[in-house]
């Protein structure tokens, strides 16, 4: 999202669609961090509670690390807010077009 942002602020988009795209690229940061810990933690599996777990490590400001019981409706919603937010950004995806600012005519 920032390399369409500065692309769009270089070939002279409106300050209107800049902050959309600003604040698009704000919250797929959090949307990505959520598809992160879905996809890349390991998943295990306790024999003894029969539970399954995701081994959840990471190093913002502080080492964390534990293993965390995996609810299937938050992956769920993480899904349902990757395809909502796909559908914001083919929208500014035309608002970006509607400005005169397609691929071949500002070089995006």
């Amino acid at each position: 999202m920032r390399g369409v942002t500065s692309l769009v602020e270089l070939a002279g988009g409106s300050a209107a669609l800049l902050k959309k795209l600003n604040q698009a690229s704000r919250d797929g940061q959090s949307l990505a961090t959520r598809r992160n810990r879905i996809v890349h933690d390991p998943v295990l599996f306790n024999l003894d509670t029969k539970k399954v777990m995701a081994s959840r490590m990471t190093a913002n400001k502080r080492l964390e690390f534990d293993h965390v019981p995996i609810d299937i409706s938050e992956w769920e919603d993480t899904v349902r807010a990757i395809s909502a937010f796909r559908q914001r950004f083919i929208r500014l995806r035309d608002e970006i077009i509607a400005e005169g600012l397609s691929p071949s005519g500002a070089g995006l």
